[in-house]
């Protein structure tokens, strides 16, 4: 079950969109404002992360940055769901790193196809990251044993052994 961390300071939308992604089988969080939202999102990792722009104390474009530029925080995806309809706060929010805007206000339908949207796309992203992490070689004191082209070879010099140099011929691996 996916968690989504709702950050927003005006009650009545706080309700409607929590209402909403429970009754679709997501768990929710809650936070009033940007500070507690930025600790939320650090003590439970939600799935994703919807705010408001205009709250008090931390704004919303604020609360994005705090989020970004915590290593821990950085990539979960981010939907800014708010008041503020003009294309100039839409640039600045999607700017600085939000996954997707929704004015206020908003159809259930339509937050719930966003939010769908962009767990799928961040979802496909993560794994083509994680492809990339993947250990693609071994090493083992002055060996390196790669697992992409199943090679091994000696970081530096000869590889003797009894007497021969077993690394004048590339040695190729199969999976077993």
């Amino acid at each position: 079950m996916k968690t989504i961390l709702i950050i927003d300071d005006d009650s009545a939308v706080m309700a409607l969109t929590t209402k909403t992604l429970r009754a679709r089988g997501f768990q929710t969080l809650a936070a009033n404002d940007g500070i507690a939202g930025v600790e939320m999102a650090k003590k439970h990792l939600p799935d994703m992360i919807i705010c408001d722009i205009q709250m008090p104390v931390l704004d919303g474009y604020e609360t994005l940055a705090a989020l970004r530029q915590d290593p821990v925080t950085a990539a979960i995806p981010f939907i800014f769901l708010t008041g503020l309809a003009d294309r100039k706060h839409l640039r600045q929010g999607m700017g600085l790193g939000a996954d997707d805007y929704l004015t206020k206000p908003f159809s259930p339908r339509e937050l719930l196809a966003r939010i769908r949207t962009v767990l799928r796309r961040t979802k496909g992203a993560a794994l083509a990251q994680a492809r990339q992490q993947e250990v693609r070689a071994y090493r083992f004191a002055d060996f390196e044993l790669n697992l992409r082209t199943r090679r091994l070879k000696r970081r530096e010099g000869p590889a003797i052994v009894g007497g021969v140099n077993i690394m004048s011929t590339p040695a190729l691996f199969v999976a077993l």
